[in-house]
């Protein structure tokens, strides 16, 4: 296959993506983070039939880097809100706490074992443990929705699950700028690695302030569109010419964009038709870039990144329990339901394979797509099994948790 078919396929791809995988028609069609064309990208990349070679994949790096950059500015613009309805801020909180203590777990897991399983990646200890935190926490923001809008789920542990899976996108991110500050470009090698971390996200707010000046001038759909993309090119070039997180870049600029609530309901709905668009590519390049060679260790790490992750789970489903009522007749397992890794952990896995390039880097991939594909076995129905405990799937109209009416006072009519 030459690059000119490749970009085709992924042009029609994206299509796909765009129109049948779109909101109207997710009850229907497909996997709530894509995985299914994680899948399709091992089969085709070059360590099984090798219909894309590895020149070929070097050839749409950059491709990459513009896609997984892409949704990080998408996650960023919506982050805080879930359509919309702002998160309230405990429950945003609660959502932070459940993901840095599942990367916790991982981060501890992995450091703990490679002298043991990998002592080739010895050097690399720190790189490969918060490389695998970072891709094995988040929980992808459609996986709520999508089992809510197949299933008609509607109440409060809904709403819960929700929050705490859209607040979730922000510790991966933060992650990813550390993991990548830490080797800048030469000009950069003289700060601390804070300064280099407020660099990245200041790129994009910096930008961010900028877009939200010219779009205040009552400007056309196109040239709102000239601004969105110019603004996030920029950021991703500016971050990657610095030897810094793009991706962190465009998260702060799509967060920027996003806090003025007119902005926001003006943005949004031109961006949001996009999001499946980039992924489905993206989640198809990324399976290709899978080389079970290149990352010898992983074949340990990946199972114990994971276990990792599903007993920390047992402690996020203790503090739902403890911080939701509505949670507790689910039971135990309603942690389960958040395991689905989606397009911001990818997102991160494939930068980091870019950037380094090393058995690490390739490792943390492996522990990223295993998690995705594996989260899309268990998430759905753990999912499905606490909201039918609770009694919030086939919901009818309207809410089914709102408060009873107010006793009439004294002397009112009844």
């Amino acid at each position: 296959m030459n690059a000119i078919t490749l970009l085709l396929g992924l042009l029609a791809l994206s299509y796909v993506g765009s129109v049948l995988r779109g909101e109207r028609a997710i009850r229907g069609l497909g996997l709530a983070s894509g995985a299914e064309y994680v899948c399709l990208g091992i089969a085709l990349g070059p360590h099984a039939l090798g219909v894309v070679s590895e020149s070929l994949l070097e050839s749409f790096e950059p491709l990459l880097v513009v896609g997984a950059s892409w949704l990080t500015f998408i996650a960023g613009l919506g982050y805080g809100r879930v359509g919309e309805r702002s998160i309230a801020p405990s429950r945003a909180l609660s959502g932070l706490l459940g993901t840095l203590l599942v990367g916790a777990a991982v981060f501890g897991a992995v450091y703990a074992s490679v002298p043991f399983v990998a002592p080739a990646l010895l050097t690399d200890r720190l790189l490969v443990a918060a490389g695998a935190a970072c891709v094995a926490s988040a929980t992808t923001r459609q996986a709520v929705r999508w089992v809510v809008q197949r299933h008609r789920a509607r109440g409060p542990l809904a709403d819960t699950l929700a929050d705490h899976a859209q607040a979730s996108a922000l510790v991966p991110v933060v992650a990813l700028t550390c993991l990548m500050a830490v080797q800048p470009a030469p000009g950069l090698a003289g700060f601390p690695l804070p300064a280099r971390v407020a660099a990245t996200f200041g790129i994009g707010v910096a930008l961010g302030l900028i877009a939200l000046a010219l779009l205040s001038r009552g400007l056309t759909r196109d040239e709102r569109w000239g601004i969105l993309v110019g603004t996030s090119l920029l950021s991703m070039g500016v971050a990657t010419r610095l030897g810094l997180a793009p991706l962190g870049a465009t998260f702060a600029l799509g967060l920027t964009l996003g806090v003025p609530a007119r902005r926001h309901a003006e943005i949004s709905p031109m961006v949001r038709p996009t999001e499946r668009a980039v992924l489905l590519p993206l989640a198809v390049l990324a399976g290709a870039l899978l080389d079970p060679r290149a990352a010898p260790a992983a074949a340990y790490l990946v199972p114990i990144a994971l276990g990792a992750r599903f007993l920390a789970e047992l402690a996020r489903s203790l503090l739902l329990l403890a911080s939701t009522p509505a949670a507790r007749p689910a039971g135990i397992g309603v942690g389960y339901g958040l395991v689905s890794t989606g397009d911001v952990t990818l997102a991160c896995a494939v930068a980091i394979a870019l950037a380094f390039d090393t058995a690490f880097a390739r490792t943390v991939l492996a522990v990223g797509v295993a998690g995705l594909l594996l989260g899309e076995v268990i998430a759905p129905l753990a999912l499905r099994r606490s909201l039918d405990r609770v009694g919030e799937l086939d919901a009818p109209e309207g809410p089914v948790w709102s408060a009873p009416p107010e006793a009439p006072a004294e002397g009112d009519i009844a």
